[in-house]
C-alpha cells in the first residue's frame, strides 16, 4: 500500500509548479493571465526542458489519450493480472497508473505509472526526469542498493531493498515516455521482465 501512495504523491513538486502558474491574485479578474507562469517558474521550466533533446517539438505534439493508453497496457504478464479497478487518472495530463497483482501469490504486486510526455505540461515533467537521471552513480548497503546507469541505451534509476522486499525502476524512452514501475515482494530481475514488454510505439 505504501508504494501505491508513493505513486500518487510522486509529482507533488511538479504539481506545485503547475499550480503556481496561476499567478494572478484573482484569476477571474484577468483571464488572460490565468495559468501563465511567473518569471521564476519560467526559469525552472526552461532549465528542466533543456534536458530533453526534443523539448520544443514535444511541447507542440498531441499526446495519446487515456483510453489509448489503457488499451495498450497488457491485461496480464505471467501470473500478474491487471486490476481494472485500480486505474488512476491525473486530470488533463496524459498520465495514468495501475496495479497488477499476482494471482498465485497476492502479496506480489506491480504498480505501473506511465506518462506520455507530449504537450506543454508533460514536457516539463520529462525535463525534470532527465535532470534526475543526468548523472550515473551507485550506492549499496546490507539492505539493498540503488543506482543510475545505462541499460540497453536507456538511462535507468534502479532500486532494490531486501526488508521488506521491494524494487523500483524509473526511466524515459525516446525523450517522451516516462515509466515508474514499483514491485512489492519482487526483485528487480523479475520487474525488468515486466518492463521489457512495455513498448509505447505500439500505442494506437
Amino acid at each position: 500500500m505504501h508504494m501505491e501512495k508513493n505513486i500518487k504523491t510522486y509529482f507533488t513538486v511538479l504539481l506545485a509548479i503547475m499550480i503556481s502558474w496561476s499567478c494572478s491574485k484573482n484569476p477571474s479578474e484577468n483571464n488572460d493571465n490565468f495559468l501563465k507562469p511567473t518569471a521564476e517558474v519560467k526559469e525552472v521550466i526552461s532549465k528542466a526542458v533543456e534536458g530533453t533533446k526534443t523539448g520544443a517539438q514535444l511541447a507542440m505534439m498531441k499526446p495519446h489519450s487515456i483510453d489509448q493508453m489503457k488499451k495498450w497496457m497488457p491485461l496480464q504478464y505471467k501470473d500478474f493480472v491487471l486490476d481494472s479497478d485500480s486505474f488512476v487518472e491525473f486530470g488533463e495530463m496524459s498520465r495514468i497508473s495501475v496495479r497488477y497483482r499476482n494471482s498465485q501469490s497476492p502479496e506480489k504486486t506491480i504498480f505501473l505509472e506511465f506518462v506520455d510526455g507530449a504537450g506543454p505540461m508533460a514536457t516539463v515533467l520529462m525535463g525534470m526526469v532527465n535532470l534526475k537521471l543526468g548523472k550515473e552513480f551507485e550506492e549499496s548497503s546490507n539492505q539493498g542498493y540503488l543506482k543510475v546507469y545505462t541499460r540497453k541505451g536507456v538511462t535507468v534509476y534502479e532500486k532494490e531493498i531486501s526488508d521488506p522486499q521491494a524494487s523500483v525502476l524509473e526511466y524515459a524512452l525516446q525523450d517522451r515516455f516516462y515509466f515508474l514501475i514499483q514491485g512489492e515482494k519482487i526483485p528487480t530481475s523479475e520487474l525488468w521482465g515486466f518492463a521489457d514488454q512495455l513498448d509505447p510505439s505500439k500505442i494506437k
